[in-house]
């Protein structure tokens, strides 16, 4: 899943690939079997951050979704979220990613790392002009309407 990501959360994400590309280098002879300068490494890297192909248009972020593992929630106005399922998920939703970073993979004369989204927070158009985080105070709607409501776990 490719993500468009804000300006301000770019930044961290371009350093992560900066950093990798450094520690390539550096560690070329070992990781690759031989001696390699920085544009021999910068193009077997693989980044995170993905330019534009059109300047109109924001970067993207590569990330690994395991439906299986992957907690969607869908953001239903307000502090309201309930649960949600991959077809809440549709291409051009606007959505929040908690996500882990991986170690260093390597294969086929690539290397890098990649975001694995945790959890998946799904906003609704009305949400969208806020601005602010989707994960913040939130009230978890359970599938019966009897059954008490839960917190999120503060910062997700």
């Amino acid at each position: 899943m490719d993500l468009e990501i804000s300006p301000d959360d770019l930044a961290p994400l371009a350093r992560i690939d900066e950093a990798v590309v450094a520690a390539g280098v550096k560690n070329s002879e070992k990781w690759f079997g031989r001696e390699l300068n920085e544009a021999a490494v910068r193009a077997m890297h693989t980044p995170i951050v993905i330019a534009p192909k059109k300047q109109e248009y924001a970067p993207t972020v590569r990330t690994k979704v395991n439906i299986a593992t992957t907690e969607i929630y869908v953001h239903k106005g307000g502090k309201s979220v309930k649960k949600g399922s991959k077809d809440d998920v549709a291409k051009g939703s606007l959505v929040s990613a908690y996500v882990t970073l991986s170690s260093v993979m390597f294969g086929n004369r690539q290397f890098g790392v990649s975001l694995t989204v945790e959890k998946l927070m799904v906003k609704q158009s009305a949400d969208v002009s806020s601005g602010a985080s989707v994960f913040g105070d939130f009230v978890l709607e359970e599938e019966e309407p009897t059954a008490k409501r839960a917190k999120l776990e503060e910062g997700y």
